[in-house]
């Protein structure tokens, strides 16, 4: 939800945001993707870091933990978060998650 909440958050009005899944043989991929802002290539390596924010104008929406909390909870899980993103054209998470065959 958090990655849902900030593609809408940093999309422009009017932006659109597109979600999709996909099963492999051994992992679920989601993909997150906007239309928005974007994030600068000096500023996407600190994502993950707690109480970072890209962008301050909204650092009243936030605090700063959120991507951090998503990158433990899928690294808990024994998946991976990757990023790609740029600016003035929007963001793109894909988050992989294992699935377990029990």
């Amino acid at each position: 939800m958090n990655l849902i909440s900030n593609a809408i958050k940093f999309s422009h009005e009017g932006g659109r945001i597109f979600i999709s899944s996909l099963r492999k043989t051994d992992s679920i991929v989601i993909t997150i993707r906007d239309e928005g802002i974007g994030i600068s290539p000096s500023e996407i390596g600190h994502i993950f870091d707690k109480f970072y924010q890209v962008d301050t104008a909204h650092s009243s929406v936030g605090n700063g933990l959120g991507l951090p909390l998503v990158y433990r909870i899928v690294q808990l899980s024994g998946g991976a978060i990757h990023v790609k993103s740029e600016v003035g054209k929007g963001t793109e998470f894909t988050v992989t998650l294992p699935v377990s065959h029990t």
